[in-house]
């Protein structure tokens, strides 16, 4: 496991951040916070001589005391817009280990670095507002010897004890301040390296978001650069922010498992019909339920709900918004179709990808059956990363073990050599299938023409909404098709851009696209699945000995 992507694999791990998610229960139940966290935000009440705006919450203790008690190097917080994480992480730690001299829990710090979306932007503020706190505090200004302050940096030097001798380098905080495509790596004051890092909220925009060479940018910054810069032996990356989507890297980093995860949303949990007895949010004297539930019932007005779900409740997507209802989805028995292979007309798609490095895509084989209805059985496949050459051999053994009618081959970019390639290997092996053409004489599907990804997936939507895609019950734990739900459960319906869904990956989902361009073909009618009376789930049924239907058709 590496500090940014896990790797693939068959077995599939249920997403690390749903799992917190479903697990917040703010009411703390067995939490109680440390010395040094009372010793934290008795040090905030005398900066501010009593005088705040807001009490902290007890949401505000957890997350300083888990970070504060833990002994993990890395941390990684996901919270909601205004919850103050900039100020408690950005501001008043610095102050405090500033004042104190030591990183409860950790240890003695004199250098840290404070690493934001941009210099002009975060980076300035953070420093502007240490600086305003520091002149406005009587109490802060008795602690100091030395205090210099700039838009970048700051060098804060306490007075001697009495009975103390440390020089000046001993007695000292500095903090500089760097933006998110800023150099940090050899970052170093004199002979001083960083040991801690504070790293927040990374990415500018939705824009930002979805840029893939920003995104990079920032994962160089954090697992690589930042890493670098770092005290080899005494270190500790504390990263805050709000996820923008599954490719987020502050939101990857908590997938891959490499960090100490934390996650605060706005509330528990959210709906149209919540009551203020069920309501339990994170900050009680800020985020009431009257201002909670106003901003959500607007967002579900103008069609912001999905903003409103990943800013406040860090969920990529809604329920409300979702394009597909999972409910349309027909659960079967895999067992029954093998059984009765001649039932059914069979046909592959696949989405073979080019490159094996653990941030391409999933290369696609899906195996599908045709039933009398023209009902579209997902019967096996795979969603995997490796060489070209694997998942050639991999859709030889698919064709070998169906016997397809055709097989669709996507030829976009790299992917045209792949007609060649099969071609080959067919004569080599004298094992034949045939490749369907989207245009005669021209074996494999392009598609159709600058249309995105998005757009194309509409083309198949009516067989979700018609309850035309089924999905084996006996490969649910799969990752094949635990992978096709989670970009499933991602896609909405206000989708921009070039991806499928606000998913990490969208490869099934451009993989099952294009049954649009195959021609396919019902089989005849002699046999039918009809749910069981017990178990619900969907049974082949031959019509013809079937003493109550007889041989007519039954509509789902």
């Amino acid at each position: 496991m590496k500090d940014g992507l896990a790797e693939s694999s068959e077995e599939f791990f249920e997403s690390i951040v749903d799992n917190l998610l479903r697990e917040v229960d703010y009411s703390f139940p067995g939490f109680v916070p440390s010395t040094e966290t009372f010793a934290f935000f008795n040090f905030i009440q005398l900066v501010n001589g009593g005088k705040t705006e807001n009490s902290n919450p007890l949401v505000h203790y957890k997350m300083i005391d888990n970070i504060f008690t833990s002994k993990n190097r890395k941390h990684a917080i996901l919270s909601h817009r205004g919850i103050a994480k900039s100020t408690l992480m950005g501001v008043y730690l610095p102050l405090y280990v500033a004042t104190t001299g030591n990183f409860p829990g950790f240890g003695s710090v004199n250098y840290m670095i404070y690493v934001a979306d941009s210099m002009e932007n975060n980076v300035r503020t953070t420093m502007n507002t240490i600086r305003d706190v520091y002149e406005s505090s009587d109490f802060l200004k008795d602690k100091f010897e030395i205090a210099k302050f700039t838009d970048t940096r700051f060098t804060l030097v306490r007075h001697q004890v009495l009975g103390e001798s440390k020089s000046v380098s001993e007695r000292r905080l500095y903090m500089s301040g760097y933006g998110s495509s800023t150099g940090v790596r050899g970052t170093r004051k004199g002979q001083d390296r960083p040991q801690v890092a504070l790293v927040d909220d990374l990415i500018k925009s939705n824009a930002d978001a979805r840029s893939e060479a920003i995104l990079r940018s920032i994962r160089d910054t954090v697992f690589s650069d930042i890493k670098a810069a770092m005290h080899p032996t005494h270190q500790r990356i504390i990263w805050t922010g709000t996820p923008f989507n599954q490719n987020d890297p502050l939101y990857m980093a908590i997938e891959s498992g490499a960090w100490e995860p934390s996650v605060y949303p706005v509330c528990e949990e959210i709906s149209s019909n919540i009551t203020e007895k069920d309501f339990s949010g994170s900050w009680p004297d800020r985020f009431t339920y009257e201002s909670v539930m106003e901003n959500y019932t607007d967002s579900v007005a103008d069609g912001s709900v999905e903003e409103f779900m990943q800013e406040m409740m860090l969920r990529i997507s809604s329920e409300e918004n979702r394009l597909i209802d999972e409910g349309k989805l027909i659960w079967f028995n895999k067992k029954d179709v093998l059984e009765n292979r001649s039932a059914y007309n069979w046909y592959i798609t696949t989405d073979l990808a080019t490159r094996k490095e653990k941030t391409s895509d999933f290369a696609v084989i899906l195996i599908w059956a045709i039933n009398s209805k023209g009902d579209h059985l997902l019967v096996d496949g795979q969603a995997k990363r490796g060489e070209p050459n694997d998942h050639i051999e991999a859709l030889f053994d698919y064709c070998q073990k169906y016997n397809p009618l055709s097989v669709g081959i996507e030829i976009t970019g790299q992917q045209v050599t792949f007609v060649d390639m099969l071609r080959n290997k067919m004569i080599q092996e004298n094992r034949y299938f045939n490749i369907h053409e989207q245009k005669p004489g021209k074996p494999g599907i392009t598609g159709s023409g600058r249309t995105s990804k998005y757009e194309k997936f509409l083309g198949v939507l009516h067989l979700f909404s018609n309850n035309k895609i089924w999905v084996p019950r006996d490969m649910k734990k799969s990752f094949l098709i635990q992978e096709f739900l989670n970009e499933l459960r991602g896609v909405s319906t206000t989708n921009t851009g070039k991806r499928i869904g606000s998913a990490k990956h969208d490869d099934i989902l451009d993989c099952i696209s294009q049954v649009q361009y195959m021609n396919i073909v019902s089989p005849s009618e002699e046999k039918e699945f009809r749910p069981n009376k017990e178990t619900g789930v969907y049974e082949l049924v031959d019509l013809e000995e079937d003493e109550f239907f007889g041989g007519s058709s039954y509509i789902f």
